[in-house]
Formats: C-alpha cells, sequence, structure tokens
C-alpha cells in the first residue's frame, strides 16, 4: 500500500488523487469538518475574467453539493463559458459524512482560502479531508465514474508532518 511505502511511521494520512481521496488515521473523523492537512495547487498562468466570476461560479454550486439527499455524494459540477473560446469546468465536493451545514462550511472556507492565496489564476484546487474544490480550462472530470488501474500522475499525499507530490 503507498501509505506504508511513504509514510510508515504516520498515524493519520490523506492522499489525494485526481479522481478520489484515501484518509487513514487512528481516531474516529467520520462527520467531523477537517481542513488540515491541506494542499494549494494552482495553474500558473492568470485567468482573463475578473475573480468575482470565478467566485460567484463556485458559489452558486456549494448549496448543490452540500443539499444531496441523504446518502447521495455531496458534489456539484458546472461548465461556464467565460469568453468565445474558453469554458471553464468548476467542481466542488465534500465528504458525504459530513452534514449539509458543515459542507457549506468547508466548501466557503475552501473558496475563501482560495480566493486569498491564489486568486486570478486559470485553474486550481483547494484539498481539505473534508471537502475540495476545483476549476480547470480544461475538462479534468468525467460524467460517468471510471475506475482506476493505477495511482494517476498527480498524486499528493499529506501526513501531519509532511506533504509530498509524486
Amino acid at each position: 500500500m503507498m501509505v506504508q511505502l511513504y509514510c510508515p511511521e504516520e498515524k493519520e494520512a490523506v492522499i489525494w488523487y485526481d479522481e478520489c481521496m484515501l484518509r487513514y488515521s487512528n481516531r474516529s473523523f467520520f462527520s467531523i469538518i477537517e481542513d488540515e492537512p491541506s494542499k494549494i495547487l494552482w495553474n500558473l498562468s492568470d485567468i482573463t475574467e475578473p475573480d468575482s466570476f470565478l467566485l460567484l461560479t463556485l458559489g452558486d454550486l456549494v448549496p448543490v453539493a452540500a443539499n444531496a439527499l441523504s446518502g447521495a455524494k455531496k458534489f456539484a459540477t458546472k461548465e461556464t463559458k467565460f469568453t468565445e473560446s474558453e469554458t471553464l469546468y468548476n467542481l466542488v465536493q465534500c465528504t458525504p459524512d459530513l452534514s449539509s451545514f458543515d459542507c457549506r462550511r468547508c466548501l466557503g472556507g475552501a473558496i475563501t482560502n482560495w480566493s486569498k492565496s491564489y486568486g486570478g489564476k486559470r485553474g486550481g484546487r483547494v484539498l481539505y479531508p473534508s471537502c475540495n474544490i476545483r476549476y480547470e480550462v480544461f475538462s479534468f472530470y468525467h460524467k460517468q465514474a471510471q475506475a482506476l488501474a493505477a495511482p494517476p500522475k498527480g498524486t499528493y499525499i499529506s501526513t501531519k508532518f509532511h506533504s509530498h507530490l509524486y
């Protein structure tokens, strides 16, 4: 297992892949909102539209994800034309064990953290153990889930004390 290979001494870890997350701990974390450890990633290129457009687009998705039916996956996606030739692909997601209130809080914090840190970029994401947001100028999600045979490039492993990109 990757966790044993890269983090053999840790008691807690979060591994973020492009399409999923793996989390383990020696304590219960279900139904507890957590925003640490976290990872913020961004595209180096700037976006031509103002940040307010992006914040509004991501903000529109929060209630859709947060108000998912009990037992349903808590996520929302949206494609938005922001120039004549470019589409912005957006995703917000919470772990399904969070309450609607905590999902909204987590996503709101992620959006605020992004806008304070790296707003104005052509793509980016905030990865928390309880939720994540992402937007790009290319399609990064699938309409139907697909099984992964091997960990994809862009694997992020974070423990309480270390963060690694593989």
